[in-house]
């Protein structure tokens, strides 16, 4: 007796690898044979499912999409900004050049180049606790202790007071610890002292001299301290005494200390 033997169609992995495999198979001999017809059911079958794929694609994409230009707009905004920067970086650099052209010109015209070497620094900070100001020129830049500050008009500031390899301290002539000889229009000598809180005192000018208000004060050579024909200030105020052979006079500065942004240093003459 024959004895066949028993098929197995159990859901097995190979087996069902098998079945997809000749299904597929199947409906591509159907397509070739049957081609319109199979494609016109296969169509209108399929429809409505493929509209169902295309209409959620379309709301996720749409739900998407504002996300991934918000994302664009942003990186775009990033780099307007950093352009904006460097505008304004660019900006600031000309202005700054502009304004030192500004002041070599002036300077030019007073002739100062020919009588002095000069060096251009930016006023960074005003110590309130004292007449000093800070500027951004140091050791580094060939400043030195003791050299001369001075505005664009030739009118003294001060002297160098501490240097450090990039910046400096500028001690005014208006700090209680400066003095130095100067002379009025007429020729007459004296000698200026600071008061502290941007204030000037002029001393030694005897009685009989004739000091009116408003006249110019000029640092002269005497002691070697500044350049002769610096502008010091001028007359605010004179007192006379008969118990005293010297007159007591105040003297303004000609520089409001707060609105200093640029001075010159004078490293030679």
């Amino acid at each position: 007796m024959i004895k066949y033997k028993k098929m197995d169609f159990s859901l097995h992995p190979k087996n069902i690898k098998v079945v997809f495999v000749l299904l597929l198979v199947g409906i591509i001999v159907l397509f070739g044979v049957f081609s319109k017809p199979l494609k016109d059911f296969f169509y209108l079958k399929s429809e409505s499912f493929q509209k169902i794929l295309w209409d959620s694609g379309t709301k996720v994409f749409g739900l998407l999409d504002p996300i991934f230009r918000a994302k664009i707009i942003s990186q775009e905004n990033k780099k307007l900004k950093e352009e904006n920067i460097q505008l304004l970086q660019q900006i600031v650099l000309l202005n700054h050049l502009k304004e030192e052209n500004k002041m070599l010109r002036e300077a030019l015209n007073l002739g100062m180049e020919k009588e002095f070497q000069l060096k251009i620094a930016d006023v960074i900070s005003e110590d309130v606790s004292r007449d000093m100001i800070v500027i951004n020129k140091g050791a580094g830049q060939g400043i030195e202790k003791g050299m001369a500050v001075i505005t664009q008009e030739k009118v003294l500031i001060g002297k160098i007071e501490e240097v450090y390899n990039d910046f400096s301290r500028v001690m005014l002539v208006s700090d209680p610890s400066s003095s130095f000889p100067v002379e009025l229009e007429d020729g007459a000598t004296g000698l200026v002292k600071g008061e502290g809180n941007y204030s000037l005192l002029l001393e030694k000018i005897p009685y009989n001299v004739d000091v009116k208000e408003g006249q110019l004060i000029i640092t002269n050579s005497l002691g070697a301290v500044f350049p002769r024909g610096l502008l010091v200030g001028k007359v605010k105020e004179v007192k006379k005494t008969d118990i005293s052979p010297f007159q007591k006079i105040k003297v303004s500065l000609l520089f409001n200390p707060s609105e200093l942004k640029r001075v010159f240093i004078i490293v030679g003459y």
